[in-house]
């Protein structure tokens, strides 16, 4: 059987490696079930497509460690109260997949957002970094790479990547929403882009960009704020283009003004947006670390 994505391995430090199947709470698994924020180190296995997630004391040679948190009403672990719907969800054996968001700053240091289409099955209308899957054997660096070209027609170094955090994802969000059906594992990297100028959206999975400054993003990490307006760059269907899918169109991107409301707090927000909950934590991760770079300098 073909591995078609990257799966998700724990190492609870007695020397026991197991896979994380959905519904499982890393955190908890780990024993930090009082606290939404830990470190954990990381072993990827390019070949195995597999990466193994530890406590940072485990014995491990030279570990990669990150931060990394949750939702405060994370679903796994809120699924520990009912003993007998946690065991169903994981009788599924539906494995924890790995993804990987970028987080991109141009030369003018503004920080790249896209639009989930509203066409997605998962958190459609949400702002996010640009990011995907990893394939099977390809490094994770190359993937993150491939997805911001896919998904923005923009070219990255992969020697430029850096990863900063990891964020534990369910889909839904909330438990009361419904049971979880997919869970992830995502990676942040950061990485600069020199040329901007290849732009050119993928309208099916992105149907907006902006560009936000340091000022417009400690705005829209806020959770409400003044009805003020940041630059959009949106794909419109060229004049003639009648094609009945997005794959086939030929679109241009055109400039319009739009409302930070559609920023402001975890999606979906009473206008249909937001930034997604895991996406708020990495961009306020990566403010803070970049704050700690800087000062100590």
């Amino acid at each position: 059987m073909v591995t078609k994505s990257v799966s998700v391995l724990l190492d609870d430090g007695s020397g026991r490696v197991e896979p994380l199947y959905m519904g499982s709470c890393i955190l908890d698994r780990l024993g930090y079930s009082d606290t939404d924020r830990i470190q954990l180190s990381f072993r990827f296995d390019q070949t195995a497509s597999t990466i193994t997630l530890a406590p940072v004391d485990t014995h491990c040679k030279d570990p990669a460690i990150l931060v990394t948190e949750h939702a405060h009403e994370c679903p796994g672990r809120s699924l520990k109260s009912d003993n007998a719907i946690l065991q169903q969800v994981l009788s599924q054996k539906a494995p924890v997949r790995l993804g990987v968001v970028v987080l991109l700053q141009n030369d003018q240091d503004q920080i790249l957002l896209t639009r989930r289409a509203k066409t997605l099955s998962t958190f459609p209308g949400a702002w996010v970094l640009p990011g995907g899957h990893i394939d099977a054997n390809e490094s994770l660096e190359d993937g993150a790479a491939r997805e911001v070209l896919e998904e923005t027609g923009l070219n990255i170094s992969t020697d430029g990547l850096k990863p900063f955090a990891l964020w534990e994802s369910f889909y839904p969000p909330l438990l009361y929403m419904d049971l979880p059906r997919r869970q992830h594992i995502v990676m942040f990297f950061r990485a600069r882009v020199h040329d901007a100028s290849t732009l050119k959206l993928q309208p099916e999975e992105v149907d907006a960009v902006a560009w936000l400054s340091a000022t417009q993003l400690a705005q829209a990490l806020c959770s409400d704020g003044p009805d003020d307006l940041f630059e959009a760059i949106v794909p419109t269907p060229s004049s003639g283009s009648n094609a009945e899918s997005d794959e086939e169109r030929s679109f241009t991107l055109t400039r319009q003004p739009m409302s930070f409301n559609c920023l402001y707090g975890s999606a979906l927000n009473q206008f249909g947006g937001g930034i997604a909950h895991g996406h708020r934590f990495g961009l306020r991760e990566w403010t803070a670390q970049a704050r700690s770079r800087t000062s100590a300098l």
